[in-house]
């Protein structure tokens, strides 16, 4: 039994969709593009933790110190 992942444009299609005063389904391009700032949103935020773990990684194989390693990562946006 092979596992289905559904596509990125399967997400969001489905997201996306709403239906209309007949009942009828359509899509809702505000919807789409919520779910499209949302996924950005997420994978911004992935980069960013990855970057981190490999900061960490490089910290202990290497000794630099972690304020010089984190400060370069160009996935964390300045907070405040």
């Amino acid at each position: 039994m092979s596992e289905y992942t559904p596509s990125t444009e399967h997400i969001e299609s489905v997201y996306g969709r709403v239906h209309d005063t007949h009942g009828i389904p359509v899509q809702s391009q505000e919807r789409r593009a919520e779910f499209r700032r949302w996924l950005a949103a997420h994978d911004a935020e992935v980069r960013a933790e990855a970057w981190d773990q490999g900061a960490e990684m490089g910290h202990r194989l290497y000794a630099e110190p972690m304020s010089v390693i984190t400060a370069r990562n160009p996935y964390r946006k300045e907070e405040g």
